[in-house]
């Protein structure tokens, strides 16, 4: 079984002191600083509260007496006192580092997690690598289900505890503070060296709380954990978020990953950064979209393709050549059903050409933004998304269907590139208008109770940018007017 105090992999400690400020800078996928970022930020390590000492005194000697080790097969046995005990403290911790509990806690965490509590929960546990959520108001919360443990004895949940507006590990207290401290007569019964049956009938020597290596920096580097996190998630301290960036790697690369946490553009240069220098491909696979495990709904990660946007140059692609990369793939699983990287994570065929929709889109507006376009277009090089509308009608047809899926100048852009596949491709058909009035309507969308942007007269050649047999109305272009006509209003010649 795999030691708890191995569970966790410290990083190196600087000891200075000295102003913190952070640089990005534009097309690096490294963090930038100036002056000295600290890993050794003033952190109170205090529990000052007589009250919430002895409150967990009972709690502290039973966790004391099992060992550091042999915990972890009794955890059958873990009580509701056990995380009330880790909350009482954890609350005193974050009191006195100045953390300041939120009124919009609940709505943060719904954002942020993709959890809504419904007023009864008093904590929920979420698996940090799935997001698979248990509530207190599930039957048997706190059995060995709910606290998410591996089989090598690894914890895999992140508690949300709205009683106190905070999240944090699942922690034992001798590994939360340090309890030598406070209690020197519970530590010294932990002290003494017994032997013990573990379930598969073998006896071996209990490993003891004093015989882990370096708790002290564990303790010190989870008190850390637990105050940074919760200061840039619920405080907004940049301060905090350049100490998470520095020592908490994992927790934020799964803020990305599982959860879609997109928004700060620090940390999608960090995730980004290194996915890129991964040697395959594996990572990108639940990179840029994924599905709510609790709700099945599609999550698209617009901030890490935003981010790609505006990082992004004529003599730097790195980026968008990775989001290039991933949209090709993901085709690729949509054409050939035999192609299993995609296929695990439930994607439907809508939902595959949604986020190749998504992709293109952003990839060409780096393109656009960026003067890559051009570039290109002098090396006669065409965009992902001029070289799959040009073969792929059924992506074409699935973007029109979905209204463009909101997304800003999507529709012009689009019917920019149909206009340049029509113009370059000498072997398409000729189509003019023909209605008894003498004119035609266009529209704005599809149907009558949508705005009317121009008129073609019968008789005029137009461009057919998009046509799908199912839908009655077809995406026309004639000089500088675009929109929607009836089918039955448009010939082929």
């Amino acid at each position: 079984m795999k030691k708890y105090y191995i569970m966790l992999t410290l990083a190196a400690l600087s000891l200075s002191s000295c102003k913190q400020t952070t640089k990005e800078k534009k097309n690096e996928n490294t963090l930038q600083t100036t002056d000295c970022i600290t890993n050794n930020e003033s952190i109170d390590m205090e529990i000052k509260s007589l009250d919430s000492i002895n409150s967990i005194k009972t709690v502290l000697k039973k966790q004391v007496e099992r060992g550091a080790e042999h915990y972890w097969e009794y955890f059958t046995l873990y009580e509701e006192a056990d995380l009330l005990a880790a909350i009482t403290v954890s609350k005193e911790l974050l009191r006195n580092n100045n953390y300041k509990p939120q009124n919009d806690f609940a709505d943060k965490i719904h954002s942020i997690f993709h959890v809504r509590s419904t007023g009864k929960n008093k904590y929920i546990s979420i698996n940090k690598y799935t997001g698979k959520i248990k509530s207190s108001e599930d039957a048997g919360l706190l059995k060995i289900s709910d606290i998410l443990i591996d089989g090598d004895g690894d914890d895999y949940s992140l508690h949300i505890v709205f009683d106190g507006n905070f999240i944090s590990d699942f922690l034992l207290l001798p590994m939360l503070f340090n309890y030598r401290k406070y209690y020197p007569d519970i530590a010294s019964m932990g002290d003494i060296p017994q032997k013990y049956e573990r379930t598969d009938k073998v006896t071996v020597d209990k490993v003891l709380w004093k015989d882990v290596e370096d708790l002290e920096k564990q303790q010190e580097m989870n008190i850390k954990r637990l105050v940074h996190r919760n200061k840039y998630l619920f405080n907004d301290s940049k301060s905090s978020l350049t100490w998470l960036l520095l020592n908490d790697h994992d927790f934020l690369t799964r803020l990305v990953n599982v959860f879609g946490y997109d928004r700060e553009p620090r940390i999608n240069q960090m995730v980004l950064g290194n996915v890129y220098k991964e040697e395959n491909t594996s990572p990108l696979v639940k990179l840029f979209a994924a599905k709510d495990i609790n709700t099945g709904k599609l999550q698209m990660r617009e901030g890490l393709m935003q981010y790609i946007v505006d990082n992004t140059a004529v003599d730097d692609k790195k980026l968008l050549n990775m989001l290039y990369e991933y949209a090709n793939l993901l085709l690729h699983s949509y054409k050939d059903s035999s192609y299993k990287m995609f296929n695990t994570f439930g994607f439907t065929k809508s939902e595959k050409l949604k986020i190749v929709a998504y992709a293109g889109y952003y990839i060409e507006l780096a393109y656009r933004n960026n003067g890559i376009k051009e570039v290109e277009k002098r090396l006669r090089k065409k965009s992902f998304l001029l070289n799959e509308l040009a073969g792929n009608k059924e992506l074409l047809h699935e973007i029109d269907k979905n209204n463009y899926y909101g997304l800003p100048d999507f529709a012009a852009m689009i019917d920019d590139i149909m206009t340049e596949i029509s113009e370059t491709n000498t072997n398409t058909n000729t189509y003019v208008i023909e209605d008894p009035d003498g004119y035609v309507n266009v529209r704005e969308g599809k149907g009558t109770s949508y705005s009317v942007t121009g008129t073609i007269p019968s008789g005029k050649q137009i461009k057919l940018l998009i046509s799908p047999e199912e839908s009655d109305w077809w995406r026309v272009k004639y000089q500088d007017i675009v929109g929607y006509v009836h089918k039955s209003r448009i010939k082929q010649l």
